[in-house]
């Protein structure tokens, strides 16, 4: 069985979708699937409101850097 989250943390998430964050990034943080935030904003119509993208933090920035280069050290080390 999959993570059962509280009502609050689905509001947080449904609010940061609305705002434009990827359900990638936000499936990340909460510990849940990325097709579960994509079936329930499917149910509930979160993709009727229009997204704006939302400009990451300097933290998302970091983050987004370091698992860019965490990708490239896997690269580099499964070319050896």
């Amino acid at each position: 069985m999959g993570v059962r989250l509280s009502p609050d943390t689905w509001s947080q998430i449904e609010a940061d979708y609305r705002a434009g964050r990827p359900a990638k990034r936000l499936a990340k943080i909460h510990g849940v699937s990325a097709s579960a935030i994509f079936h329930r904003s499917s149910l509930e119509r979160w993709r009727d409101t229009p997204r704006v993208a939302a400009k990451p933090t300097q933290a998302e920035r970091i983050e987004q850097a370091a698992d860019r280069l965490e990708a490239i050290l896997k690269r580099m080390s499964e070319d050896r």
